[in-house]
């Protein structure tokens, strides 16, 4: 008489194809379980550039020297182009930006400027808790300097 096997088995007992099928189903889930550090660690990131960006922008108006090396400095008129300024190192987010700034005086009589940067945020998938906008602000007084000197 014969004997017909309906499951196969490999050498140590276990059923092959087995890992794949759980796999197929688990990784749908793992990957939505990961979902919401993935866009935190976007939405951080993306902080961290437009926070550089309005420090830049400060500091190219601050200190002259900085604007020259940054190449944000027209040297016709001898002004510091703050958009430009605050353009550098998110050029891939230029059209999104937007950027504004105000110089006054402090009660010391010194100017300081404060530059103010949003960005309208997309996350991947819209979830409760991130934001929709980021704005960050940076202000810095100019630099007691020679503003063009050697």
């Amino acid at each position: 008489m014969t004997h017909v096997r309906l499951r196969r088995k490999t050498r140590n007992g276990r059923r092959r194809g087995a890992l794949a099928v759980e796999a197929a189903v688990l990784w749908p889930f793992l990957f939505l379980a990961c979902l919401p550090g993935i866009e935190a660690a976007r939405a951080f990131h993306t902080t961290a550039r437009i926070e550089t960006s309005a420090r830049n922008a400060a500091l190219c108006w601050a200190d002259p020297r900085s604007a020259r090396e940054l190449d944000c400095l027209n040297e016709q008129s001898r002004v510091v182009d703050i958009e430009k300024a605050a353009l550098i190192g998110v050029e891939d987010l230029e059209d999104d930006l937007n950027v504004s700034w105000i110089t006054e005086k402090d009660s010391a009589n010194a100017d300081y400027i404060e530059v103010t940067v949003e960005l309208q945020y997309e996350p991947l998938i819209p979830m409760p808790g991130f934001p929709s906008q980021i704005t960050r602000t940076a202000w810095m007084k100019r630099l007691p300097l020679p503003p063009f000197g050697p």
